[in-house]
C-alpha cells in the first residue's frame, strides 16, 4: 500500500494559477506525509474552492467543472484521505491544463 505522497518535479509556476497549486501540493504533502490527512484534505479543499473562485483566463469552463465537482466529492467524503486524494487528482488534471 502506498502510505506517502511524492512531490512530483513541477515547472516553475509561472501565473496565480500554477502558484496556488505548487503551494498547496508542497504544503498538502508534508501534512500527509507526517500522518495528518485531515490538514491535508484541508489544505486542498481551501486550494480548490480559491481556483474555483479565481477569475483566470488560463482556467475554462472545463477545468472549473473537473474542480467544483471534486470539491463537492471530497465534500460528500467522510473518508479524508479519499477526500484529500479527490482534491489532489483534479488540482493534478489542472496544473497538466495550464502548464500544457
Amino acid at each position: 500500500a502506498i502510505d506517502r505522497v511524492l512531490l512530483p518535479e513541477l515547472a516553475a509556476p509561472a501565473g496565480p494559477v500554477q502558484k496556488l497549486i505548487a503551494r498547496a501540493i508542497d504544503q498538502g504533502v508534508d501534512q500527509f506525509n507526517a500522518g495528518n490527512v485531515a490538514a491535508c484534505a484541508a489544505i486542498y479543499e481551501i486550494a480548490v474552492m480559491a481556483l474555483v473562485e479565481l477569475e483566470a483566463p488560463e482556467l475554462d469552463v472545463a477545468m472549473r467543472r473537473v474542480l467544483a465537482s471534486a470539491l463537492k466529492s471530497a465534500r460528500a467524503n467522510e473518508d479524508r484521505r479519499e477526500a484529500a486524494w479527490t482534491l489532489r487528482r483534479a488540482m493534478d488534471t489542472v496544473w497538466a491544463s495550464v502548464t500544457g
